[in-house]
């Protein structure tokens, strides 16, 4: 029992407790020894970056020229002819609502929307009074019937669960002291994909409470993957023309979610246009070239508020980033909703942040979900397997946007992907979704104990490029843990007598590229140590293509 006279239980499950209280009584509860860890509640808020009325653009409707909702940068049209479009898929939303708040009374690019949760506090259903929850819901699964198909989600076919967490009374989003009672219920449902654009820009990089429930709920439920924004605090604070690292937001820290940066959407008008010098009272971003430079004008581009890793642990996050600047979708209905940055027309408006490149990622992942169902006769593929896909096929965008300039000009990436700023590279549905790409998938489920490796042999008949792609759900860690990686396997190819080992002990993904070979190739992972193993073991997924 751990309430008092002045301290409050306001939740309680399978030893996680939400207590209230003065603050020397609550801290005092770490010197009990039930105790494991006390953590303050961290507040969290949707990943749109806030821009202010006179920096949009005006709101006549712009030309529609393609690129508008992010789709065509990431090559969707390329995965939708090849009969790819998210059917079959369920995606869960966690955000601000959607549209009206009923099935019936939704917007009509929401169709394919069954039911809905409210987890707001004090909310009455899980209408949108904030816009934000819409415009990302329309990202992942929008049918563009508004719009006649023009502006759909990337995967405008599948279907979306919406969960509300906007609190009218608190006038923000409230997160379940556990995320599970969030998970849950969309996974009951069928839902594999869970797409969150929000989160916590404070003790940015840390491993917290929210990225263990994270790492846990993907641990009990692997077919399960959940994506994560980075977050908007990317900034230039030592003034040398190049974002600063070690900016993510926890959840996205989680090891097993796919955490999303922002790349540059392509989009000359409309939206918000002022150069980044102009923008956010001109501090972030105000050294050459990035002062000069605007959001939507480079697709080789990373967007420049865009969360960077490491981690506090030295992990690499985002793994994948998508567009997610001048992004249009659709528009809450309901009264006095915002419209972010503005409106495109009376059904659909501009935003951007990371908050608009994670739900696109989710429709990418419901494709390649069932793109691995469908044409690989996967039919209940791992969230580690769908996640490995994405990072294996992502396009890296190495050196960026200003070209090969050097660093003391700003070069935009000095280093080769998967780095701390791309990740392993900008979302991709054609390379994901083409089947010739990929010599051999591999979803382990029973995997691999300390000391055992698990062995592949594909034959290249003419030279080639290789890359191999290593990715596994680990098992949650202890935020109070240094290092957070749990189970640790690694990679390594073997060809013509040579050996190229990739062995990191920090991170659950690792890659091995090799630019042409041909003949005998043969790939092992390596149980290096599997301390906190399922049944002992730690099980893996493995993409091997070009």
């Amino acid at each position: 029992d751990l309430s008092s006279d002045t301290l409050r239980v306001l939740y309680s499950k399978e030893g996680r407790h939400l207590v209230k209280g003065p603050r020397l009584e609550v801290l005092a509860l770490a010197d009990l020894d039930q105790v494991q860890r006390v953590e303050q509640v961290l507040f969290v808020e949707p990943f749109v970056l806030p821009i202010r009325q006179e920096d949009r653009a005006n709101n006549e409707e712009p030309a529609y020229t393609g690129f508008e909702t992010g789709t065509r940068i990431s090559q969707f049209e390329a995965a939708w002819s090849r009969g790819f479009d998210g059917r079959g898929q369920k995606v869960a939303v966690s955000d601000t609502g959607l549209d009206m708040g009923t099935v019936r009374t939704l917007h009509p690019d929401f169709s394919a929307v069954r039911k809905g949760y409210k987890f707001g506090l004090f909310a009455r259903d899980w209408r949108d009074p904030q816009g934000h929850g819409t415009h990302v819901a329309g990202s992942v699964g929008g049918n563009g019937a508004a719009s006649e198909g023009r502006l759909s989600g990337g995967a405008y076919a599948s279907e979306v669960i919406p969960q509300g967490m906007w609190s009218p009374v608190l006038n923000n989003l409230t997160v379940p002291p556990d995320l599970s009672d969030m998970f849950q219920p969309a996974y009951n449902d069928g839902g594999r994909i869970h797409s969150n654009s929000w989160g916590s820009p404070r003790d940015l990089g840390a491993y917290t409470g929210m990225s263990q429930q994270v790492d846990q709920f993907m641990w009990d439920n692997p077919e399960y993957l959940i994506l994560f924004a980075a977050g908007n605090s990317g900034v230039d604070n030592d003034k040398d023309g190049r974002i600063d690292e070690g900016s993510v937001s926890s959840p996205g820290t989680a090891k097993n979610a796919l955490t999303v940066g922002a790349s540059e959407n392509y989009l000359l008008e409309g939206g918000v246009q002022r150069p980044l010098g102009d923008l956010m009272g001109g501090e972030p971003w105000g050294t050459e070239p990035l002062a000069s430079d605007t959001l939507s004008n480079n697709e080789n581009g990373l967007a420049a508020f865009s969360s960077r890793g490491p981690t506090r642990d030295g992990r690499l996050k985002p793994e994948l980033v998508a567009p997610g600047t001048n992004i249009v979708s659709v528009c809450s209905r309901v009264e006095d909703a915002t419209k972010l940055w503005g409106n495109y027309n009376e059904d659909y408006c501009f935003a951007g942040g990371t908050s608009m490149s994670t739900p696109i990622s989710a429709g990418g992942a419901a494709v390649a979900r069932q793109f691995l169902a469908d044409e690989m006769q996967m039919s209940s593929p791992s969230a580690a397997l769908v996640k490995a896909v994405l990072m294996h096929s992502a396009q890296n965008l190495f050196p960026g946007q200003y070209g090969d300039r050097g660093k003391s000009t700003g070069q935009e990436l000095l280093v080769d992907g998967p780095n701390m700023h791309q990740g392993f590279g900008r979302l991709n549905m054609e390379a994901a979704t083409n089947k010739e790409a990929f010599y051999e998938l591999v979803d382990e489920r029973q995997g691999l104990a300390t000391g055992e490796r698990f062995s592949r042999t594909v034959q290249l008949d003419e030279s080639k490029p290789l890359r191999v792609t290593l990715v596994y759900t680990d098992a949650p860690a202890n935020p109070s843990a240094s290092r957070t990686l749990v189970n640790n396997l690694d990679l390594k190819v073997i060809m013509n007598g040579q050996e190229l080992m990739a062995d990191s002990r920090i991170n659950n993904h690792e890659q091995i590229v090799l630019s042409s070979l041909s003949g005998e190739v043969t790939v092992e992972v390596i149980g290096t140590n599997v301390p906190m193993g399922r049944n002992g073991k730690q099980p893996f997924s493995l993409v091997i293509g070009r």
